[in-house]
């Protein structure tokens, strides 16, 4: 007999905690129902057969406790409260109502899964569906009241983050999951950190899960197969039908038999396949771009230069070069967390301090603005800070940006590479980011793209000759000092009579 999941009414006025609540409850197996007042709530309870509700406190017209009381009239099912209000006498009130568990915000989804688990054994007497603790797949398993991981080899040695996004993505097998999910389940429902942090812990566990012995090659129930993109979203396609979906001859075709040359092979040397320059690269990149938005309409004397990186002069004494600045006003605007997970020194700072990174990112910019005398905006997302006004804060020589609530620092660029270009299409914009659709995006405004590896160059370059300027100072300086020590006490004698 299949047993059919729970059911379970969230009631709660914002969007991002039913948003976060309910999937975190769908992944578990169960049924959930979503309203954001007590009236239409009180309805949907009168009409249906729930196992449990969660309730938040501050609801607009019925508040919770009204409501949990109108409950307590119509059923004996669990009541979970969820609210910002974490006093000891609004937990009192809520229990002492008719209330079965009462959970502060914010919380983590471990918790909020634990007490929902907890609750709904407690109304049916024993286990309920999805109530398995044990996570198995590939020779992997998980056990989650346990906390632990075991592979074919022994036991997998993970931290609470990598141990939650393993059991997300063994949950969601066959499942197309995003990074916001992985944010959702792994970080909890208030996840403040940059999504590209996902990419760095999942490095994390493959590696582990490599060491601990796991053979994909050998893995037959999930095979390694190509992962193609369409529409945003990736799927998996087998080995053997690669050729149906890939966009570009592989290269690698059969030569019938019958179609060889009988001839021996001849110890001339194969004669050298050209490889496309980058100019040609960026032609074609240009060619898309037109082809999907229209033809790129600039001003000024070569309309390539948008695709192009900056030229290097001729290289000096030193290993290191700086690109030459270009004649009038120039802008260097910096996706600031692209380049912090970009960077392996930022990026190793990171780990241990956000904050400690930013610094030293805003520093480097400081001392290459000293140089380079352009003017530098350093971007940081902080859209999903709720209220955030955004706000631009002068540090030192160079402008740093919070982005506002809902506007990221993509969203930004665009908008101030735009507006840059309308108020003065002399000026020179430069934008610094891995991220390929932002940069397909800043060439139709006639911004530059610079990779973050090659203005990482830029930046070591500017910090040597920095360095080479400060010596050569210090070393005319030491000269000037014992010139004046000569001219006072020309025949050496100390100061002496």
């Amino acid at each position: 007999m299949i047993e059919t999941p729970s059911r379970i009414l969230v009631v709660d006025d914002e969007p991002s905690i039913t948003e976060f609540v309910s999937y975190a409850l769908r992944k578990e197996g169960y049924d959930a129902d979503v309203v954001d007042n007590g009236e239409e709530a009180f309805a949907l309870a009168s009409a249906n057969n729930y196992d449990l509700f969660v309730l938040d406190i501050m609801l607009p017209g019925m508040d919770g406790y009204e409501l949990c009381r109108r409950l307590r009239s119509k059923t004996t099912a669990p009541v979970l409260f969820l609210s910002a209000r974490d006093t000891e006498l609004d937990k009192v009130v809520g229990l002492e109502i008719g209330g079965d568990d009462y959970l502060a915000k914010p919380f983590g989804v471990r918790e909020l899964i634990a007490r929902v688990r907890a609750l709904l054994r407690r109304g049916q007497g024993g286990e309920f569906p999805g109530a398995s603790n044990s996570i198995t797949a590939s020779g992997i398993t998980l056990d989650e009241d346990a906390h632990t991981a075991a592979g074919d080899h022994g036991e997998i040695d993970l931290t609470p983050r990598e141990f939650e996004l393993l059991a997300s993505l063994m949950k969601s097998a066959g499942k197309v999951v995003s990074r916001e999910d992985l944010l959702r389940d792994a970080w909890g429902w208030e996840y403040l950190t940059e999504t590209k942090t996902v990419d760095t812990h999942i490095k994390r566990l493959r590696d582990k899960i490599h060491a601990a012995g796991y053979d994909p090659e050998a893995d037959l129930d999930n095979s390694p197969d190509s992962i193609f993109c369409a529409h945003g979203a990736g799927f998996p396609v087998k080995w053997n039908q690669v050729p149906a979906f890939a966009h570009l001859e592989t290269g690698l075709e059969e030569v019938p038999p019958e179609a060889a040359p009988q001839t021996q092979m001849s110890s001339s040397p194969r004669p050298a396949v050209p490889y496309p320059s980058s100019q040609a690269e960026e032609k074609s990149l240009q060619a898309i771009f037109e082809r999907t938005y229209g033809q790129v309409r600039r001003k000024g004397p070569d309309p390539g230069e948008a695709f192009r990186s900056p030229p290097k002069p001729p290289p000096t004494l030193s290993r290191r070069t700086v690109p030459s600045r270009a004649a009038g006003q120039e802008y260097l605007l910096v996706d600031g967390y692209n380049i912090i997970f970009a960077w392996d020194e930022l990026k190793a700072v990171a780990r241990n301090s956000l904050e400690g990174a930013r610094n030293l990112l805003t520093d480097l910019l400081c001392n290459y603005q000293g140089y380079q005398k352009c003017v530098v905006i350093l971007v940081f997302d902080a859209y999903k800070v709720k209220g955030n006004p955004g706000s631009v804060e002068h540090c030192r020589n160079i402008h740093v940006v919070y982005t506002k609530e809902a506007e990221t620092a993509d969203a930004y660029i665009e908008r101030a590479t735009y507006e840059i270009a309308r108020a003065n299409p002399d000026r020179r914009v430069r934008v610094v980011t891995s991220d390929s659709l932002e940069q397909l995006i800043i060439l139709g405004h006639g911004a530059i793209r610079v990779s973050a590896r090659e203005f990482h160059e830029e930046v070591e370059a500017a910090e040597g000759r920095i360095s080479e300027i400060i010596a050569r100072n210090n070393l005319q300086g030491r000269s000037f000092q014992q010139l004046r020590h000569q001219l006072k006490d020309p025949g050496g004698k100390g100061g002496g009579s």
